[in-house]
């Protein structure tokens, strides 16, 4: 039996209600990656200024010890 218009035109709006649903859940999967691809970038550098500090602490201390001998 062939479809009818009306019903290959139901078809159509289910699948484009479907495609219309996967392409909002892309959206807010791609913007959840992109809030944890920023916090990682911040993290990232507050751990890199924590190394920096900690090597410029160490080299300031080894420069004191070196002036008062």
């Amino acid at each position: 039996m062939a479809r009818t218009n009306t019903e290959a035109i139901r078809d159509l709006e289910k699948n484009v209600a479907v495609l219309e649903e996967r392409v909002n859940n892309l959206r807010s999967d791609i913007s959840a990656l992109e809030k944890a691809l920023e916090e990682s970038d911040r993290k990232r550098w507050n751990l890199t200024m924590s190394f920096i500090g900690a090597f410029l602490a160490l080299l300031s201390g080894l420069i004191v010890t070196l002036i008062r001998k």
